[in-house]
């Protein structure tokens, strides 16, 4: 009988410690939003990124000094973290070129913005310019001049117009030749770790049927160009070359082309 008296005094209590405890966070916002500490005044952008604070600040400018709470969520991750999920979702939507966006609150009055690019891949030639691409093809920006970190991608045959945001409308094989000319020069820069990396030398390359083209500009001033299988030998073969550069074997001969196979290396030097 004591037992029963127990768990039905336990079960009253219940309701009545949750509802003093929901008061008491009541009571609480209600006394936060009297403090200015608690209002949004303040506005602070870090990140990497090549947008500017300017660009971001008219999407997620406070007005009105608001309390912290008006506009955190849609979701629970949102309100457990403090963010703005519907002002992340709009500066995503509005700026192509950012990977992710996190919008939160922070003590005291102030919204903070995070922001980070999208990594830029491919640096393709387009009639409008020089499109720079993420892994997936999309567009993150159109720019009028080369980039300075990337050679520059030919050969890519367009099946439509250009568009920031939008996929590339390249055939698939195509740009993913276009990603493993790129990740070969990458992994063969890190292997090795010679000075003169290829991604650095690489002006340009072009995607063939079967085969990649890059045309070198080496420190000498030599210019070659290189012919490779785009195949499972790719990486190798692209090691074989920054090996040949770092021997000094290419810049011995001046300028000319050369063809990478798998079992022989073609030298054909340009004439003077």
């Amino acid at each position: 009988m004591a037992t029963r008296k127990k768990r039905r005094k336990r079960r009253q209590s219940f309701p009545i410690a949750f509802v003093a405890t929901f008061a008491i966070l009541l009571g609480l916002m209600a006394l936060a939003a009297y403090l200015p500490q608690f209002r949004l005044k303040h506005v602070a952008v870090y990140g990497q990124t090549s947008l500017i604070a300017d660009d971001i600040l008219p999407l997620v400018q406070p007005v009105g000094d608001p309390f912290f709470v008006i506009g955190i969520g849609p979701e629970l991750e949102h309100w457990l973290g403090l963010r703005y999920g519907d002002l992340e979702t709009d500066l995503l939507r509005q700026f192509p070129i950012l990977d992710r966006v996190l919008v939160r609150f922070e003590f005291p009055s102030t919204l903070r913005v995070e922001v980070i690019d999208k990594p830029e891949v491919v640096s393709a030639r387009v009639p409008e310019g020089y499109a720079l691409l993420d892994s997936k093809a999309n567009v993150i920006s159109l720019r009028e001049a080369p980039s300075a970190f990337l050679p520059v991608t030919e050969g890519l045959q367009l099946a439509g117009s250009v568009f920031v945001g939008e996929r590339l409308p390249v055939d698939e094989e195509q740009f993913q030749a276009a990603l493993r000319a790129t990740a070969a020069m990458i992994a063969a820069d890190e292997t090795l770790g010679y000075e003169n990396k290829l991604m650095t030398l690489t002006r340009q390359v072009t995607i063939l049927e079967g085969q990649i083209r890059l045309d070198l500009m080496l420190t000498g001033g030599q210019r070659w160009r290189v012919t490779v299988e785009d195949n499972s030998m790719l990486v190798k073969n692209m090691a074989t070359l920054s090996e040949l550069i770092e021997q000094g074997l290419l810049q011995d001969k001046g300028s000319g082309e050369m063809v990478l196979g798998a079992d022989e290396i073609v030298f054909t030097a340009d004439e003077p």
